[in-house]
């Protein structure tokens, strides 16, 4: 049994095609798509000297917004049906506006909030809308269009699409692409997505020309991007489809057997990679302090200015409390640099174990896809649930520790996550979930 599809998903054509741009294009809006060029911002003049934003970047973000909560509204039940089952998520993204009630700033964390809250409002109207006939066509298509676009710029615009010397804050990057986004890091992500999603669609049935067309553009991103953490969520989860995706293919016996001789066989690894830990953080480029995050960390935590329980405020704790303090010490930040501490700054321990939530109900998640004793869906379809589910995993482990995507705005992590999330939104997940399809209004 396939994943369940409207009748008019085979169906392709000029209105078909500017329908689907146009909801890709929106969510490369929120996933912090254009914003250089829609705020009239020159790279090379430094922020504290940019007096003002063009109000096309505002209202576009706005229109977006606007029109993704119309979708979710009219399909009310639906919507409903999908947050439950992202509840961890959808628990975090309540938390985000809870916070408003303890916040040190409340309006800086209701207007950041509703940043952040735009890329699951936008991604959640674009999943009820866009017609995909696998689980893994939104995914690869979204990031192949942030990837065309990212080149237009590279060759047309390279001002704009190429880290430059002369940038007023991103000069050590010079050489790096960008793309459509304001650091090389975001164009690194979703050079990632796009390289895992074609290796996906390449065994799982779907048209190989293109998949391979996609997966060597990924690489080719991937390496002018430079960006450390996007590299070691793509090796990473090829290594694990190459290790575990045949196993979907197997009976349950079989499959239990291979695990406890992968988990023998991967002990010894472990230990080596704990020895060399340095070395291998030098691989991507990286040293022990992670380019000067752990100092960040041990500051945050030694300061005693948290509430322990429920923390500042998001976006409002640390631009309020913790930004003079680091600028002051020479720090040049945003954040944290590591979502745990972002979280321990605005929601105290309770964000904290809500993260941990999260990363515990994706590893079920995964769990079940790889464990499930029989499935409704066929082999190359359980290929690439499991594909997608291992992404998202890896995705977020990586991007936890090292950055602060999670918890910020306008940045294509949120929207990949949640197309990674397709089958489990969607409700295309193996049978031992049972999974409930909703009623669905397009």
């Amino acid at each position: 049994m396939k994943p369940r599809i409207h009748p008019y998903h085979g169906q392709r054509g000029l209105l078909s095609f500017v329908r689907a741009s146009l909801l890709l294009l929106c969510l490369m809006i929120v996933a912090g798509g254009f914003r250089l060029t829609l705020a009239g911002i020159d790279p090379t003049i430094p922020p504290d000297q940019i007096t003002s934003v063009s109000p096309l970047l505002y209202a576009t973000e706005g229109l977006v917004l606007v029109a993704a909560l119309f979708v979710l509204m009219l399909n009310f039940r639906t919507t409903i049906e999908y947050l439950r089952r992202i509840a961890p998520i959808t628990f975090l993204v309540g938390l985000v506006f809870a916070s408003v009630l303890w916040s040190v700033d409340a309006s800086i964390t209701l207007v950041e909030g509703m940043h952040y809250a735009s890329g699951y409002i936008v991604s959640l109207a674009v999943i009820q809308l866009y017609r995909a006939e696998t689980v893994s066509d939104l995914l690869w298509e979204f990031c192949f269009a942030m990837i065309i676009a990212s080149a237009i710029y590279v060759v047309a615009i390279p001002r704009i699409g190429i880290h430059q010397l002369a940038d007023a804050e991103q000069f050590v990057h010079a050489g790096s692409w960008r793309g459509i986004f304001n650091h090389r890091t975001n164009l690194g992500y979703a050079a990632a997505g796009l390289t895992v999603a074609s290796v996906i669609r390449l065994f799982s049935g779907r048209p190989k020309p293109m998949a391979a067309i996609g997966g060597a553009t990924g690489v080719l991103f991937l390496a002018m991007a430079q960006s450390g953490g996007a590299i070691i969520v793509t090796v990473f989860t090829l290594l694990g489809l190459l290790v575990f995706g045949g196993l979907v293919r197997l009976q349950l016996r079989d499959r239990m057997v291979v695990i406890v001789i992968y988990l023998i066989c991967l002990t010894p690894v472990i230990f080596l990679f704990a020895l060399g830990i340095d070395s291998f953080l030098a691989l991507f480029g990286k040293e022990p302090t992670l380019t000067g995050r752990t100092l960040i960390w041990d500051t945050i935590v030694g300061s005693g200015e948290v509430n322990p329980l429920i923390g500042l405020g998001y976006a409002a704790g640390f631009a309020v409390v913790f930004l003079p303090v680091l600028d002051a010490a020479g720090f040049d930040l945003v954040n944290a640099q590591g979502v745990f501490f972002d979280a321990y700054v605005a929601f105290g321990a309770l964000g904290v174990l809500t993260l941990v939530a999260i990363h515990l109900w994706l590893a079920l998640l995964l769990a079940k896809a790889l464990l499930a004793k029989t499935s409704a869906l066929l082999a190359h379809d359980r290929f690439a649930v499991f594909g997608l589910l291992l992404f998202a995993n890896i995705l977020l482990i990586v991007s936890n520790v090292v950055e602060s995507f999670f918890l910020e705005p306008n940045k294509p992590l949120i929207p990949i996550l949640m197309l990674a999330l397709y089958p489990r939104i969607r409700g295309v997940p193996v049978r031992s979930l049972e999974a409930r399809m909703p009623t669905e209004r397009n």
